[in-house]
Protein backbone atom coordinates (compact mmCIF):
# COMPACT_ATOMS: atom_id res chain seq x y z
CA UNK A 1 0.00 0.00 0.00
CA UNK A 2 0.82 3.37 -0.83
CA UNK A 3 2.19 6.18 1.76
CA UNK A 4 1.27 9.40 1.14
CA UNK A 5 4.61 11.42 2.74
CA UNK A 6 4.47 14.71 4.52
CA UNK A 7 6.16 16.35 2.17
CA UNK A 8 2.79 15.78 0.01
CA UNK A 9 0.45 17.78 2.63
CA UNK A 10 3.23 20.90 3.21
CA UNK A 11 3.06 21.50 -0.72
CA UNK A 12 -0.33 21.45 -1.77
CA UNK A 13 -1.54 24.41 -0.79
CA UNK A 14 1.42 25.99 -3.09
CA UNK A 15 -0.71 24.20 -6.43
CA UNK A 16 -3.93 24.40 -4.89
CA UNK A 17 -5.95 26.61 -7.22
CA UNK A 18 -9.04 29.59 -5.74
CA UNK A 19 -11.67 27.89 -4.67
CA UNK A 20 -13.82 30.60 -6.39
CA UNK A 21 -17.49 30.30 -5.07
CA UNK A 22 -16.63 26.84 -2.49
CA UNK A 23 -15.98 28.25 0.81
CA UNK A 24 -14.54 26.48 3.88
CA UNK A 25 -12.71 23.17 2.22
CA UNK A 26 -10.82 22.07 4.91
CA UNK A 27 -13.64 22.97 7.68
CA UNK A 28 -11.15 25.16 9.54
CA UNK A 29 -14.08 28.20 9.19
CA UNK A 30 -15.98 26.88 12.29
CA UNK A 31 -16.91 29.44 14.59
CA UNK A 32 -17.16 27.07 17.49
CA UNK A 33 -14.70 27.21 20.58
CA UNK A 34 -12.48 25.09 19.85
CA UNK A 35 -12.26 21.98 22.61
CA UNK A 36 -10.98 18.79 22.22
CA UNK A 37 -12.61 16.67 24.61
CA UNK A 38 -16.13 18.52 25.02
CA UNK A 39 -18.78 17.00 23.41
CA UNK A 40 -22.13 18.80 23.00
CA UNK A 41 -24.68 20.14 19.98
CA UNK A 42 -23.24 23.36 17.89
CA UNK A 43 -25.54 25.07 15.16
CA UNK A 44 -24.46 23.77 12.17
CA UNK A 45 -24.14 26.67 10.48
CA UNK A 46 -21.46 27.36 13.13
CA UNK A 47 -19.80 24.14 12.39
CA UNK A 48 -19.59 24.04 8.91
CA UNK A 49 -20.19 27.60 6.87
CA UNK A 50 -20.60 27.45 3.51
CA UNK A 51 -22.28 24.17 4.06
CA UNK A 52 -25.64 22.52 4.04
CA UNK A 53 -26.05 19.61 6.46
CA UNK A 54 -28.65 16.82 5.66
CA UNK A 55 -29.85 14.22 7.42
CA UNK A 56 -32.19 11.21 5.99
CA UNK A 57 -32.93 14.40 3.54
CA UNK A 58 -33.72 16.68 5.92
CA UNK A 59 -31.82 20.00 6.33
CA UNK A 60 -30.02 19.85 9.62
CA UNK A 61 -29.89 22.81 11.92
CA UNK A 62 -27.99 21.54 14.72
CA UNK A 63 -25.52 18.94 14.45
CA UNK A 64 -22.90 17.36 17.09
CA UNK A 65 -19.47 18.57 18.07
CA UNK A 66 -17.31 15.74 19.07
CA UNK A 67 -20.33 13.27 19.25
CA UNK A 68 -23.13 12.24 16.87
CA UNK A 69 -26.82 13.35 17.42
CA UNK A 70 -28.64 10.32 18.95
CA UNK A 71 -31.15 8.85 16.63
CA UNK A 72 -30.56 11.01 13.71
CA UNK A 73 -28.20 11.14 10.75
CA UNK A 74 -26.62 14.03 10.15
CA UNK A 75 -22.77 15.38 9.78
CA UNK A 76 -21.36 16.64 13.03
CA UNK A 77 -17.94 18.43 13.52
CA UNK A 78 -14.54 16.58 15.43
CA UNK A 79 -11.85 18.64 16.82
CA UNK A 80 -8.58 16.37 15.84
CA UNK A 81 -5.31 16.16 17.15
CA UNK A 82 -3.11 19.01 15.35
CA UNK A 83 -0.42 16.14 15.32
CA UNK A 84 -2.19 14.52 12.46
CA UNK A 85 -0.58 16.14 9.06
CA UNK A 86 -2.56 18.35 7.16
CA UNK A 87 -6.12 18.08 9.02
CA UNK A 88 -5.42 21.32 11.23
CA UNK A 89 -8.28 21.61 13.85
CA UNK A 90 -11.01 20.34 12.55
CA UNK A 91 -12.88 17.43 10.56
CA UNK A 92 -16.27 16.82 9.11
CA UNK A 93 -17.69 13.42 10.66
CA UNK A 94 -20.51 11.68 8.03
CA UNK A 95 -22.47 9.40 10.70
CA UNK A 96 -25.71 7.86 9.05
CA UNK A 97 -27.70 6.38 11.97
CA UNK A 98 -29.00 3.01 10.67
CA UNK A 99 -30.86 2.21 7.60
CA UNK A 100 -30.37 5.93 6.95
CA UNK A 101 -28.49 8.69 5.01
CA UNK A 102 -26.27 12.12 5.52
CA UNK A 103 -24.54 14.49 3.31
CA UNK A 104 -22.82 18.18 3.10
CA UNK A 105 -23.62 20.00 0.07
CA UNK A 106 -22.16 23.48 -1.36
CA UNK A 107 -22.81 25.01 -4.58
CA UNK A 108 -19.85 26.77 -6.41
CA UNK A 109 -17.46 27.15 -9.08
CA UNK A 110 -14.47 23.77 -10.07
CA UNK A 111 -12.09 26.39 -10.67
CA UNK A 112 -10.98 26.75 -14.51
CA UNK A 113 -7.80 24.66 -15.37
CA UNK A 114 -8.39 21.87 -12.16
CA UNK A 115 -8.25 18.42 -13.01
CA UNK A 116 -8.51 16.90 -9.65
CA UNK A 117 -10.45 16.80 -6.78
CA UNK A 118 -8.36 15.09 -3.39
CA UNK A 119 -10.29 14.74 -0.23
CA UNK A 120 -9.01 12.68 2.78
CA UNK A 121 -11.15 10.10 5.05
CA UNK A 122 -10.62 8.37 7.93
CA UNK A 123 -10.09 4.37 7.00
CA UNK A 124 -13.79 3.52 5.43
CA UNK A 125 -14.72 -0.51 6.14
CA UNK A 126 -17.25 0.44 3.26
CA UNK A 127 -16.13 3.40 1.11
CA UNK A 128 -18.74 1.75 -2.00
CA UNK A 129 -21.20 3.41 0.46
CA UNK A 130 -19.89 6.39 0.46
CA UNK A 131 -21.01 8.70 -2.60
CA UNK A 132 -19.86 11.96 -4.46
CA UNK A 133 -21.85 13.81 -7.03
CA UNK A 134 -21.53 17.24 -8.61
CA UNK A 135 -24.42 19.02 -10.58
CA UNK A 136 -25.97 16.09 -9.82
CA UNK A 137 -23.70 13.40 -11.51
CA UNK A 138 -22.17 11.19 -9.64
CA UNK A 139 -18.03 11.02 -9.36
CA UNK A 140 -16.24 7.83 -8.90
CA UNK A 141 -12.86 8.38 -6.26
CA UNK A 142 -9.86 6.67 -6.57
CA UNK A 143 -7.58 5.22 -3.06
CA UNK A 144 -4.12 6.66 -3.92
CA UNK A 145 -2.44 6.70 -0.99
CA UNK A 146 -2.73 5.77 2.96
CA UNK A 147 -1.27 6.69 6.19
CA UNK A 148 -0.40 4.07 8.19
CA UNK A 149 -1.07 4.20 11.75
CA UNK A 150 -2.86 7.76 11.61
CA UNK A 151 -6.41 6.57 10.28
CA UNK A 152 -6.39 8.29 6.94
CA UNK A 153 -6.94 7.89 3.72
CA UNK A 154 -6.21 9.98 0.42
CA UNK A 155 -8.88 9.65 -2.09
CA UNK A 156 -8.78 11.49 -5.68
CA UNK A 157 -11.29 12.38 -8.38
CA UNK A 158 -10.74 13.68 -12.10
CA UNK A 159 -12.91 16.78 -12.79
CA UNK A 160 -11.46 17.56 -15.71
CA UNK A 161 -14.43 18.20 -17.19
CA UNK A 162 -16.30 19.97 -15.05
CA UNK A 163 -13.40 22.47 -14.73
CA UNK A 164 -14.78 26.14 -14.61
CA UNK A 165 -18.34 25.25 -14.12
CA UNK A 166 -20.59 25.83 -11.33
CA UNK A 167 -23.19 23.26 -9.43
CA UNK A 168 -23.35 21.38 -6.44
CA UNK A 169 -20.76 19.21 -4.64
CA UNK A 170 -22.48 17.12 -2.37
CA UNK A 171 -20.27 14.12 -0.15
CA UNK A 172 -23.12 11.54 1.17
CA UNK A 173 -22.89 8.34 3.35
CA UNK A 174 -25.07 5.71 3.20
CA UNK A 175 -25.99 2.42 5.57
CA UNK A 176 -27.71 -0.82 4.03
CA UNK A 177 -29.07 -3.69 5.97
CA UNK A 178 -26.10 -6.37 6.11
CA UNK A 179 -28.61 -9.31 5.84
CA UNK A 180 -28.19 -10.68 9.20
CA UNK A 181 -30.04 -8.02 10.76
CA UNK A 182 -27.26 -5.25 11.35
CA UNK A 183 -26.28 -2.99 8.74
CA UNK A 184 -23.14 -1.55 7.37
CA UNK A 185 -22.52 2.15 7.00
CA UNK A 186 -20.11 3.97 4.87
CA UNK A 187 -19.69 7.11 7.88
CA UNK A 188 -16.09 8.27 8.13
CA UNK A 189 -14.40 11.66 8.46
CA UNK A 190 -13.84 13.85 5.84
CA UNK A 191 -11.46 16.61 5.19
CA UNK A 192 -9.13 18.40 3.33
CA UNK A 193 -10.65 18.85 0.11
CA UNK A 194 -8.48 20.56 -2.75
CA UNK A 195 -8.41 21.72 -6.46
CA UNK A 196 -5.32 21.14 -8.03
CA UNK A 197 -3.98 21.63 -11.93
CA UNK A 198 -1.73 18.70 -13.36
CA UNK A 199 0.72 20.81 -14.23
CA UNK A 200 1.44 22.73 -11.12
CA UNK A 201 1.13 19.61 -9.01
CA UNK A 202 3.70 17.63 -10.75
CA UNK A 203 5.73 20.51 -11.02
CA UNK A 204 6.16 21.35 -7.11
CA UNK A 205 5.38 17.15 -6.65
CA UNK A 206 9.01 16.74 -9.01
CA UNK A 207 10.34 19.10 -6.26
CA UNK A 208 9.49 18.07 -2.77
CA UNK A 209 10.75 14.46 -3.48
CA UNK A 210 9.91 11.27 -2.80
CA UNK A 211 6.06 12.18 -3.31
CA UNK A 212 5.54 9.24 -5.73
CA UNK A 213 2.30 7.82 -4.82
CA UNK A 214 -0.07 10.12 -6.16
CA UNK A 215 2.27 10.93 -9.57
CA UNK A 216 2.26 7.33 -10.09
CA UNK A 217 -1.35 7.18 -9.96
CA UNK A 218 -1.93 9.77 -12.42
CA UNK A 219 0.40 8.86 -14.55
CA UNK A 220 -1.54 5.37 -14.81
CA UNK A 221 -4.43 7.08 -15.41
CA UNK A 222 -2.99 9.16 -18.34
CA UNK A 223 -1.67 6.17 -19.97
Amino acid sequence: MNLLPFTLWAVLPAVALGQGAFFNLDFESATVPYRLYLATDVAAAEAFPGWTVRGDNQVRSLVGYNRTLPEESSVNLWAISMGIPGTGLYCAALSPYPFGSCSLAQVGAIPTGATLMLFSTGAERHPELFAISFAGVNLVPTLVSSQAGIWSQTWAVDITSYAGMSGELRFTSNTLPDGMGGWLSGGCSLDDITFVPEPGVMEILGWAGGAVSVVAWWRRRKC
